[in-house]
């Protein structure tokens, strides 16, 4: 499909990161789907979109935000699932330079297994996260390694649910890897981070807004004991979502303040940059269509920067760049296309 087809029903809509100017190789990959809506009168379909119906949602589920991670421009990493015929199972697929190839993952049981994060400090430390169902229907975190020969299924905990969910990683060094997700508390999500110290993953606890629904996205680190985490929340069952941004400042994680332009509001990823501010991206309901969503700032709080959006459409930020040293400036590129992945 080429770029500038404008009758495709699903766009591509990344949110990427400049080269530096000391090294222009040194760009972000970015894997991202947004959706468009048909005009009135017709049927209105969203692809990869987890709700269908003729009004905006309230919420939408989590989305991955992370499923790719580069630790150079010959080493680059996807993450996802595929179909073999009886069921979904993991996939992982590595750019060396020249080209893209499958490598063999683990396949956790018989029951569906899906991969929707993925980082790593190093080509021979690399890590995956996302979830498995079991033989019984319940849903469990799956977290997968690479250690630069081979993947394998590392043991990960869960909390005491029937549905727990992996959606997004992010690793400060071999011994310092945080994934987050969401799990099904007694009648919602509840937000999930697990850590990495070099020896086992242990849950580590976080707060949750109100009675309604909470999860993570998105995470990223600013550096060792300074990790960031976003996502959305709802104050009690059935009223929209607004804006979730969590830090962890070492010791404990905490809930920032976050603006909402309108509601529903929801975030799907965060960055921390080199000049020390952290961005969110996701999207907002002006009453009228969605819009994409840009927030900016630090511990203090965050405000909401103006986005670009197509006129009477759904729009919807999905991803971000991982944390590197190429990231000096976040521009939103939308492209007119199908599903793609998009090299900045």
């Amino acid at each position: 499909m080429k770029t500038n087809d404008v009758e495709a029903d699903a766009k591509a809509l990344t949110f990427s990161a400049k080269g530096s100017a000391t090294d222009p190789c040194s760009r972000a990959w970015r894997l991202g789907i947004t959706v468009r809506s048909r005009r009135r009168g017709r049927r209105r379909q969203r692809r990869n979109a987890v709700r269908l119906g003729t009004k905006w949602p309230r919420r939408w589920d989590p989305i991955p935000s992370t499923a790719w991670e580069r630790s150079g421009k010959n080493d680059v990493w996807a993450v996802g699932s595929r179909y073999d015929g009886v069921d979904d199972r993991p996939l992982a697929e590595h750019f060396d330079g020249q080209q893209w190839t499958i490598v063999p993952t683990p396949i956790p049981g018989t029951g569906g297994a899906y991969l929707r994060g993925v980082g790593g400090s190093s080509s021979a430390d690399v890590w995956a996260v996302g979830y498995q169902t079991t033989q019984t229907g319940v849903q469990k975190t799956l977290i997968e390694h690479y250690d630069g020969a081979a993947w394998s299924i590392v043991p990960s905990p869960n909390p005491a649910s029937f549905a727990s969910y992996l959606s997004t990683l992010v690793a400060v060094a071999s011994n310092d890897v945080w994934a987050a997700g969401y799990y099904l508390g007694s009648n919602n999500y509840r937000t999930l981070v697990e850590h990495w110290d070099g020896n086992s993953w242990t849950i580590v606890p976080t707060p949750n807004v109100g009675d309604g629904p909470n999860a993570l996205n998105g995470i990223a680190a600013a550096g060792p004991g300074d990790i960031w985490a976003a996502g959305y929340q709802s104050i009690a069952s059935g009223s929209p979502s607004s804006t979730l941004i969590l830090h962890f400042d070492g010791t404990t994680w905490n809930v920032v303040p976050s603006p909402n332009p309108g509601q529903p509001s929801s975030l799907a990823a965060v960055v921390a940059t080199s000049d020390g501010l952290i961005w969110a991206a996701g999207f907002y309901y002006d009453g009228t269509q969605g819009k994409t969503l840009l927030l900016r700032g630090d511990e203090s709080g965050f405000t909401a920067l103006p986005g670009e959006d197509y006129s009477g459409e759904g729009n919807v930020l999905l991803g971000s760049p991982p944390p590197g040293p190429a990231i000096s400036g976040l521009p939103v590129t939308i492209t007119r296309a199908g599903p793609l992945i998009i090299r900045a």
